[in-house]
């Protein structure tokens, strides 16, 4: 993917994922552009994807799922 389509997230503890940020390129993300969500707060200075409840979500309901990808393509 490049431009802003999509939200990729992935666990990064029992409590706490990272997850892609609004408005950024995918194509140019950096390790540091991505926000961490933990006990349900997101990372001080940064804004994360809009679907980020969605992904809290999966999560909280499939302890099993350790990523979560949400495509929004152009064009079907």
């Amino acid at each position: 993917f490049t431009s802003t389509q999509g939200t990729y997230s992935a666990r990064a503890g029992k409590d706490a994922f990272v997850i892609t940020p609004y408005g950024l390129d995918r194509q140019y993300l950096e390790a540091e552009d991505l926000v961490l969500i933990q006990g349900g707060q997101k990372e001080a200075g940064k804004r994360p994807s809009r679907s980020v409840r969605l992904h809290e979500a999966i999560y909280a309901a499939h302890t099993e799922i350790e990523s979560v990808l949400i495509a929004h393509p152009p064009s079907i």
